[in-house]
């Protein structure tokens, strides 16, 4: 009886020691990682300061899941000059301006002498910046020698952390799916569909290219696997059911309902939508078994179901919450305009830098606290040969010491204005109103402001704000000849007049298989890092289904497969391009060419006789490296390896508008404005005289 109540007893507590197991998230092991100073902090190897004070700064983001624990701490390997007096000099580091440490510069680091500054938790944010300055004297009697410390390549940034749950969070996307802020290698997994619907081709490409969309350097390397097992990065799926059976196993972990119609596997519509409407659902969830890698899910009852809710999700107005959301309603479109390219040079003549995207920029404490600004135009701009001007605002520190400090302005290493602070600023507020000479100006621009001289007094490291107030005016036309190979490199131009790409199609004039689906999904790789303004919005077709109007109004993009005939044989005669060479006979090739449609679009042709071989093309042409290569209006694509020909003419394309050149002309000589109304006026009265004169009625 006894041991029959012990084991009773003993059961139970298994029981609920087993409960509370799983009913409790598992522990995660903290993590460890090492930032070294030049791989990740983009600080130059063997750091020179020099002079009585000096100063570096980097900037580092970490992801968005991490929490710094205790036991982070910052590695320096220091030097100096055996000549610096150790009872005056000294180094501080701060990061995001809170002090963690000075220390001396003394006989004891002279020769190389790692010094660890430990990091408490608290100081750490996910935007993070890291500021070392020093004070350097030399010590008496050492004459005129050279002050300077170092810091070697090998320091480094020493983090624990630990990492928070996924939040599977629908409205997150696509950082929910994947971490914007990453230090290794960013990846997705596309899962590869049974069957390819081309609607639901489209939602695949759509979905790559604007989620892979990232800054300069921080690229998303794309890989297709053909099981759900087979992940281990974020995974992708696409498509309804009858193309992705897998989506079958995901049913206990989404609230996704199947039915069976004529032997196909369905999504089940809700009540809520009419037939007549295509439904889509968007889901989050994990893999079974344990793996904390993400999973999308966009799918739906259609292919024109699945493509709703992949531009749903891409859509400004995308407001959903949770893991799961079903989509009936079309979202709002809306398309760029022309030559509007975000982050560039807008149309118009006169802009601020506030339409560049840009907030108030700080002058930080750097070497010789300089601020860099791109001020890029389309590859064809020309800038006219007068009127170009600037008026920049700046907001000094409140309680700088300006002394005899120096603001130098420069454009593309041409110095505009030199001239000392107490000059340009009567208050905390000032304007520098500069010309800029023709010659300094390039479709690629750097406008550079340094600040020369003490700093004393800086808030935060900051000497000043350039605020987004400040105007440029810079009035220009477009001229370039076309077609030509060798401007894809510019933001996919010509194709990309209209940034986010609403008016090219992709178009596919073969059977659809993995390798040609790999290709589009590599093309939209590289449409995410070229392409300027997002949300993205090209369209994929095959080539039966292009219709007169899509041809005549779009740039068109063909993914050609010469495997039995060439499809684009019938479609344009012309398009097969002669190379000089039997050796390049055979070979991938891509040939850039006007619309026989319509004279303001252009054919692009990327050609291969075998799907494999079409893979390989896309990627080799759009390859960081090639795409800087390519020339004339076709190029030879094998192993790796770019040959361009010229072997058409090329037609000279221009826009000049008369009536920006007269506005920049009077804005540069409006002196001369009363002189012309007075000229303009006197003409206007001896006409006016010698009129009435000729109509003056005689006497009888």
């Amino acid at each position: 009886m006894k041991l029959a109540l012990v084991s009773a007893l003993l059961s139970t507590l298994l029981l609920h020691s087993a409960a509370a197991a799983a009913s409790t998230p598992p522990t995660r092991t903290p993590g460890l990682v090492r930032l070294q100073f030049g791989e990740h902090l983009k600080i130059p190897p063997e750091l020179q300061l020099s002079g009585a004070t000096d100063a570096r700064s980097a900037s580092f983001t970490l992801p968005s899941r991490w929490k710094v624990l205790s036991g982070s701490a910052l590695h320096l390997f220091v030097r100096h000059s055996a000549d610096l007096d150790g009872s005056r000099s000294f180094l501080s580091v701060t990061l995001n301006y809170g002090i963690l440490r000075s220390f001396r510069l003394d006989p004891q680091n002279a020769t190389l002498t790692e010094v660890v500054v430990p990091i408490p938790p608290a100081t750490v944010k996910q935007h993070n910046t890291l500021v070392v300055s020093v004070e350097q004297f030399l010590r008496p009697n050492a004459g005129s020698r050279e002050i300077w410390s170092s810091l070697s390549a090998r320091s480094f940034l020493e983090l624990r952390y630990a990492e928070a749950p996924l939040d599977l969070n629908l409205g997150r996307l696509p950082s929910a799916l994947l971490e914007p802020h990453t230090l290794s290698a960013n990846r997705l997994t596309v899962l590869l569909p049974r069957r390819f619907d081309p609607a639901t081709l489209e939602a695949t490409a759509l979905l790559v290219a604007n989620f892979s969309r990232r800054p300069a350097g921080d690229r998303i390397a794309t890989h297709i696997v053909r099981s759900v097992q087979a992940a281990r990065d974020p995974l992708l799926i696409v498509g309804t059911p009858a193309e992705q059976p897998e989506l079958v196993s995901l049913k206990e972990r989404l609230p996704l309902a199947f039915a069976s119609t004529r032997g196909r596997t369905v999504l089940r519509r809700t009540g809520a939508a009419t037939a007549s409407e295509p439904e889509g659902v968007v889901g989050m969830t994990t893999k079974p078994g344990g793996d904390q890698s993400p999973i999308l899910v966009v799918s739906g009852d259609s292919g024109a179901g699945v493509l709703r809710a992949a531009r749903s999700v891409l859509a400004p107005g995308w407001t959903a919450s949770g893991n799961f959301a079903r989509v009936t309603t079309e979202p709002r479109s809306g398309t760029s305009r022309s030559r509007e390219w975000p982050g560039f040079i807008p149309p118009r003549g006169l802009f601020t830098l506030a339409d560049l995207g840009l907030d108030d920029l700080k002058l930080t404490a750097d070497r010789n606290y300089s601020l860099t600004v791109p001020l890029n135009a389309m590859p064809d701009a020309r800038f006219f040969d007068y009127g170009h001007r600037m008026v920049l605002r700046l907001r000094l520190s409140p309680d700088l010491v300006v002394g005899d400090a120096r603001l130098l302005v420069q454009m593309n290493e041409v110095t505009l204005a030199d001239d000392t602070v107490n000059n340009t600023f009567r208050r905390a507020i000032g304007t520098v109103p500069v010309t800029i000479p023709p010659h300094a100006l390039k479709p690629r621009n750097l406008l550079r402001i340094t600040w020369i001289g003490p700093a004393h007094g800086a808030s935060q490291g900051v000497v000043a704000w350039l605020l987004s107030t400040s105007e440029l005016y810079l009035p220009r036309y477009h001229e370039t000849e076309l077609p030509d190979l060798g401007l894809l490199q510019f933001q996919l131009y010509p194709f990309s007049l209209k940034g986010d790409l609403s008016d090219v199609i992709v178009v596919l004039s073969g059977e659809t298989g993995e390798e040609t689906f790999a290709a589009v999904v590599t093309l939209s790789s590289a449409f995410a890092r070229l392409a300027p303004a997002p949300p993205l919005a090209f369209r994929v077709r095959r080539l039966a289904d292009l219709t007169d109007s899509e041809r005549a109004e779009s740039h068109l993009m063909f993914l050609n497969l010469e495997d039995r005939r060439d499809p684009l044989a019938a479609l344009l005669p012309s398009w097969k391009p002669r190379l000089p060479g039997e050796s390049l006979r055979g070979r991938p090739v891509i040939r850039e060419m006007a619309s026989p449609w319509n004279r303001e679009r252009y054919l692009l042709v990327i050609s291969a006789p075998s799907g494999r071989l079409l893979l390989q093309a896309v990627a080799d042409a759009f390859s960081e490296p090639n795409i800087r290569e390519l020339r004339g209006d076709v190029a030879s694509l094998a192993g790796g390896r770019v040959e361009s020909f010229v072997t058409g003419p090329r037609r000279k394309i221009k826009e000049y508008s008369y009536q920006a050149l007269f506005e920049a002309w009077l804005r540069t000589y409006w002196l001369t404005l009363p002189l012309i109304l007075i000229t303009v006026s006197g003409l206007l009265f001896v006409g006016v005289r010698l009129a009435l004169r000729h109509y003056r009625p005689t006497s009888s």
